[in-house]
């Protein structure tokens, strides 16, 4: 798994830098993204307890997207590399943003609490869904290549064992994250 997570942390960074370096270019393409994010931080702001409302809403975001990540990557890989570009365009975006705003310390406080648990989580599921899609991509191939496909049929089934304690990893690490995104994160931000 070692080169899966070495490249999903290589396109999540390389989304980061598009963030960073071409907001202009890609500003209404990120602007229509946040707008969404923009909505439920503004549903969960009119509850009682928007604490308590955050951490589920950040939780359950993070987790049912997170299983998708892994799961759609059987269509070649295509969703998690495509999740990874824009997530690291918006972090980059947002950073920049409120760096030239704020500072780059309120960028800090606004994302390293939480997200060096969340932020590494996303890009483990997405290694996986990497993986998963190039199982597949083999596969296409292993008509032509005698004793393929059982070699595909092997890795694919070790890898879907595997997403089973991946998933228990991920939900306990994106519980820790949602519960110090809607705690520590906000109150530094506030």
């Amino acid at each position: 798994m070692n080169k899966y997570f070495v490249a999903a942390a290589a396109v999540f960074i390389a989304g980061f830098v598009l963030g960073i370096e071409g907001s202009g270019r890609y500003a209404g393409f990120i602007e229509q993204q946040l707008k969404g994010l923009e909505h439920l931080a503004s549903t969960v702001q009119n509850k009682p307890n928007p604490q308590l409302w955050l951490f589920v809403l950040i939780f359950l975001n993070n987790v049912c997207k997170s299983l998708i990540f892994v799961y759609f990557g059987l269509f070649f890989g295509v969703l998690p590399i495509g999740v990874l570009v824009v997530n690291g365009m918006i972090l980059g975006y947002v950073a920049s943003a409120q760096a030239h705003n704020q500072s780059w310390w309120y960028v800090a406080k606004g994302i390293l609490p939480h997200g060096i648990i969340e932020i590494p989580a996303v890009i483990i599921a997405c290694a996986y869904g990497i993986r998963l899609g190039f199982i597949v991509l083999k596969g296409v191939g292993s008509p032509f290549v005698p004793g393929l496909g059982t070699r595909v049929r092997g890795e694919l089934i070790h890898t879907f064992k595997m997403t089973l304690p991946l998933a228990g990893l991920l939900t306990c690490a994106l519980l820790v994250a949602a519960a110090i995104e809607s705690t520590v994160t906000y109150w530094l931000v506030k």
